[in-house]
């Protein structure tokens, strides 16, 4: 992947592993991005492979769940604790 370096895409991908991050009024920069990408194969294959790892780690369902649960929990915990508090 080749994004630009603020925004969304720049939150995401990390550079020189999950893609490459350029800058938007580089166009230069883009080019250059372009033909690394396309004339190394090792490393591209290396960055598809590390990004979908870390798509699938981030955003699988049953982990995203998981998270989403022990979020909840904690904050039931708080909600319960400071109930508890302002009860006495």
């Amino acid at each position: 992947m080749i994004g630009g370096d603020s925004g969304g895409v720049a939150a995401v991908v990390e550079p020189g592993k999950t893609g490459l991050l350029v800058r938007l009024d580089d166009p230069l920069a883009f080019v250059a991005a372009i033909r690394r990408l396309a004339f190394d194969r090792p490393l591209r294959e290396r960055m598809g492979m590390t990004a979908a790892a870390h798509a699938r780690a981030r955003h699988d369902v049953p982990a995203a769940a998981a998270a989403l649960d022990l979020i909840l929990r904690r904050v039931v915990r708080a909600r319960t604790a400071s109930a508890a508090v302002h009860a006495e």
